[in-house]
């Protein structure tokens, strides 16, 4: 009878929605393999289109291979392509990010009102508050990936090759907002590798 009590107190207050848990959503993304996948066959394209460029420059391949402008311009156009994919693995982890600190908050929540009365807080809700503070500092981390992939796709929306500036707006991108985008981009990546950063996820 016990059982069967808490059991119809949980689905009441589930069903009330107040103290509920938030339900899984489907990230704004789902297809994270494929876009995981197209993103290395855009820095597969890059890689070997910068090679092609080198290699031709340096005249050790035959006059009927690509000129060395019109690799540069393939490879920019697969690093665009590439970071586009970027940003949507980003946003769609940072999705997921936040659907999953809803329902650590949600936890934390419900252990804490459990164990009002106790004096020091339980085994359960110290590792709670640690999983809580683990996924906000991913969620940071998360956040800027997500700018680093904003700014990338802006920096290769402007080089030759895709030049999305001058076909749609007449003109390139201002070289100061180009450069600062480019030193945002550096700065993530710079962060995300410091030692610090890395003991906090």
């Amino acid at each position: 009878m016990t059982t069967a009590s808490n059991h119809f107190d949980k689905s009441t207050v589930n069903e009330c929605g107040s103290n509920s848990r938030p339900e899984k959503v489907m990230p704004l993304f789902p297809w994270k393999a494929l876009a995981t996948s197209l993103r290395l066959m855009g820095l597969a394209g890059f890689w070997a289109s910068d090679n092609v460029a080198f290699l031709t420059k340096n005249k050790f391949l035959l006059q009927s291979s690509p000129t060395a402008r019109e690799a540069q311009e393939f490879g920019a156009k697969s690093y665009f392509f590439a970071s586009w994919m970027g940003l949507f693995i980003a946003a769609n982890d940072l999705n997921s990010q936040r659907i999953e600190l809803k329902r650590l908050e949600s936890e934390v929540d419900e252990l804490s009102s459990s164990e009002e009365k106790r004096t020091s807080p339980g085994q359960e809700l110290s590792d709670a508050l640690h999983a809580l503070e683990k996924g906000k500092a991913d969620q940071f981390v998360n956040l800027l990936t997500l700018i680093k992939g904003v700014v990338d796709v802006m920096v290769f929306s402007n080089n030759a090759g895709v030049d999305l500036h001058q076909k749609y707006r007449g003109k390139k991108m201002n070289e100061g907002v180009h450069s600062m985008c480019g030193l945002v981009s550096a700065f993530v990546v710079l962060y995300k590798n410091f030692p610090n950063a890395k003991s906090t996820r």
